[in-house]
């Protein structure tokens, strides 16, 4: 029950890349409720923390923990008790001796903005706003029909149906996507392999190319499959894949992870195609918001996907009164 979603601190991805993806030691900073003497402690808040410098500033700072694999590091707060979660976080985080905590890629909604401006407030800290940006995000409307139609000129959609149509001519076309959770570990190393066969590959930052990196990925794949949280998606000609995307889904919340696609036929746009077919998907599930995940300037998800999400980095002084940019 999270005020804001952010799958990279749910268990299903925050397990694996907790055991694989430690370059650097992590903490899981824990917020608990007692209601009663004799119950179970309620969870307020999660946050994973790393301590390290910032710039060089001469105190103690601490970090929301947001490696490579992870999109977003918006600490999650229980919906009905955010403010005092988040207070009772900052408090902890100030007892063991942090003097700043400093926030990269998190939201940038205006009831997020509000709650630090409130809680910093009403316990005299300070904050610090260092970037804003947004990424692409789709909001299913009506339906996928009217959407595309809504995106997409003319001429696009003319192109498009020539881009398949060509394709169709060199073979068969499908578009499919994992149905049951015993599919996906399979589905997971197609797109692995994939990806590593294209521009990725030869950068050494495809998922294959670190052992943890592969590691987590498997084992993500693993545990959302069974929380039936995670869905593959493939473009194929005759049966291989041309295209691939992965989508992780948290309640209405949907990521859209990662994208890979056979490099021999970019002149078919297979990865554009594949993201006319996933619109098509998201306007079938109950999906509230898509995320894209990309880059703020994707050209081409930026045409597609007509909503935007807010992000930020920003960093907020411990002490109380502290201006640490002075």
């Amino acid at each position: 029950n999270c005020q804001w979603r952010n799958p990279c601190y749910e268990p299903g991805f925050l397990i694996p890349l907790f055991q694989h993806c430690r370059q650097e030691s992590v903490q899981i900073l824990a917020v608990e409720a007692f209601s009663d003497a004799n119950a179970a402690p309620e969870l307020w808040a999660l946050i994973p923390i790393v301590c390290r410098p910032f710039y060089r500033l001469p105190f103690r700072c601490a970090h929301t923990w947001r490696p490579d694999e992870a999109f977003d590091s918006t600490p999650l707060l229980h919906a009905e008790h955010a403010s005092a979660a988040l207070q009772g976080a900052l408090e902890a985080l100030s007892v063991r001796g942090v003097r700043l905590l400093a926030m990269d890629t998190v939201s940038g909604d205006p009831g997020f903005d509000q709650l630090i401006k409130t809680v910093a407030q009403t316990s005299g800290l300070s904050i610090f706003g260092r970037d804003r940006f947004s990424r692409a995000a789709l909001r299913p409307d009506g339906t996928a029909d009217e959407y595309l139609q809504g995106i997409l000129s003319k001429n696009r959609r003319k192109k498009a149906r020539r881009l398949r149509k060509n394709l169709q001519e060199m073979g068969e076309v499908k578009f499919e996507h994992t149905l049951n959770a015993s599919e996906v570990q399979d589905w997971a190393l197609e797109f692995v392999d994939l990806e590593a066969s294209g521009w990725k590959g030869r950068q050494g930052t495809a998922i294959a190319s670190q052992s943890d990196s592969l590691a987590f990925f498997m084992e993500m794949t693993q545990r959302l499959a069974v929380r039936q949280s995670i869905r593959f998606a493939r473009l194929t000609l005759d049966s291989k894949p041309i295209a691939m995307l992965v989508d992780i889904c948290s309640g209405g919340h949907v990521s859209a992870y990662k994208t890979a696609f056979d490099e021999r036929y970019s002149e078919h746009s297979p990865g554009f195609l594949i993201e006319l077919e996933n619109i098509r998907w998201l306007h079938e599930l109950d999906c509230t918001i898509c995320d894209s995940c990309t880059d703020p300037n994707n050209e081409m998800i930026n045409r597609l996907y007509r909503d935007r999400l807010p992000f930020q980095d920003l960093a907020i002084g411990l002490d109380k009164g502290m201006n640490p940019w002075v």
